[in-house]
C-alpha cells in the first residue's frame, strides 16, 4: 500500500535537509513553520452591487441608479462609497474608454486611487464614512439607491442627492478639492463656475474652449469594516457617466 504524505510535510523535510547542509538559512525555516501554523491573516469578504440592478443614467435624466446588495455578510458590512473622476467629451479623446478597461482589468479602491479617482464626501459632515450608510435593520433588504444631479440644473442646487427609502434624510455629496495649495480644501459642488482647472480634481487638459460640457463617471464600492480596525471596500462597480456643463 502506497503511503500518501501531504506536501507541506515533503516541503518541511526538504528545508530542514537544505538547513542542516547549509545551503538555506535559518529564518526561512521559521518563516515557513510560521506561516504554515498561523496562517496567512485573511479578512472578510464585501462584494459590490449586483450589475443587473445597476442602471445608467440617460444623458437628460443625470440620475445614477444600483441596488443594496443583501448577500454581504451583515457583521462587516456598513454601506457604500462613491468616486468620481471628470473626463473630456471631446470624441477624438480616449482616455474614459481606454482607463475603464484598466479597471476592468484590475478592478480594485487602489486602481481607482491610482487613475486619481476622487471620494465623494457628504455635505453636512466631513467625516461621515462611508458616504452611503446602510441601516443595521435593512442590511438584507433589496432596493435602490440613487445618486440624483437633475437638481442642478431644475433647481439651481450644486449638489447632488443621494437617496433610498430607507434613508432618514436625503444625502448632499460634494467635493473635497484643493486650489493652490493641497493641504487647504474646501467642499465644492457641480455647479458650471465649479468645474474649473483651478480645482485639483480636474485637469486643464479636459477643459476646452470650443466645448462647453465634461463627462461626470461614477464608480460604487461596497464598505464594511473588520475588528474595528480594519476598513474593506469591494470591488469597484461602474454607475455610468453624465455630461456636466462648464459655463
Amino acid at each position: 500500500m502506497l503511503l500518501k504524505v501531504k506536501p507541506e510535510i515533503v516541503i518541511t523535510f526538504k528545508l530542514l535537509y537544505k538547513y542542516i547542509t547549509g545551503s538555506v538559512e535559518l529564518g526561512i525555516v521559521l518563516s515557513f513553520f510560521f506561516l504554515w501554523g498561523c496562517g496567512i491573516p485573511t479578512y472578510p469578504h464585501l462584494d459590490p452591487p449586483e450589475s443587473s440592478t445597476i442602471k445608467e443614467p440617460l444623458e437628460a435624466e443625470k440620475i445614477f441608479q444600483f441596488g443594496n446588495n443583501p448577500d454581504n455578510n451583515a457583521n462587516y458590512f456598513e454601506g457604500y462609497e462613491l468616486y468620481y473622476k471628470f473626463y473630456s467629451t471631446d470624441p477624438s479623446d480616449t482616455n474614459l474608454e481606454e482607463e475603464k478597461d484598466s479597471i476592468d482589468l484590475n478592478p480594485s479602491l487602489e486602481k481607482l486611487l491610482l487613475l486619481k479617482y476622487n471620494r465623494m464626501y457628504s455635505l453636512d459632515d466631513l467625516t461621515q464614512s462611508p458616504l452611503i450608510p446602510i441601516y443595521s435593520e435593512n442590511k438584507k433588504e433589496s432596493f435602490y439607491i440613487y445618486i440624483d444631479f437633475s437638481g442642478i440644473t431644475l433647481t439651481l442646487n450644486p449638489y447632488p442627492v443621494v437617496r433610498h427609502e430607507y434613508l432618514a434624510q436625503e444625502i448632499k455629496a460634494a467635493r473635497y478639492v484643493s486650489t493652490t495649495d493641497p493641504e487647504d480644501k474646501e467642499l465644492v459642488g457641480f455647479f458650471p463656475s465649479d468645474l474649473t482647472a483651478e480645482y485639483s480634481d480636474i485637469s486643464e487638459d479636459i477643459i476646452s474652449e470650443f466645448c462647453s460640457n465634461i463627462y461626470l463617471v461614477l464608480y460604487v464600492l461596497t464598505y464594511g469594516s473588520y475588528d474595528l480596525i480594519h476598513i474593506l471596500h469591494s470591488k469597484p462597480a461602474y454607475l455610468g457617466k453624465i455630461i456636466l456643463l462648464t459655463d
